[in-house]
């Protein structure tokens, strides 16, 4: 039996993207494994872009709060020579800075 969120071996797959990006799929999710510091970089420049804005609306707050944590744990796990793991969604809050 596998706790809510856990990807059972015979839903999910894991496929070569790139040299540095596992996509880990499940019917509803997508997950990869990415270099830590090629992530903090693309979040500090979404972050710097997200900043300029005049954008005060809820939605703005939340995505710059989202990219803050993403851009901390990214520069972290850079720090220590690591990986780091994100979603679909959060890569894409991010890809265009890629």
């Amino acid at each position: 039996m596998t706790a809510q969120g856990q990807i059972r071996p015979e839903e999910a797959r894991t496929v070569l993207v790139w040299h540095t990006v596992y996509v880990r799929r499940r019917p509803s999710m997508s997950y990869a494994l990415l270099d830590a510091a090629r992530v903090a970089k693309a979040a500090g420049v979404s972050l710097g872009v997200l900043k300029t804005s005049a954008e005060t609306s809820e939605t703005h707050v939340r995505k710059v709060i989202m990219i803050e944590r993403i851009e901390a744990l990214a520069t972290a796990a850079a720090e220590s020579g690591e990986r780091v793991t994100l979603t679909s969604e959060e890569f894409w809050l991010i890809s265009k800075n890629w």
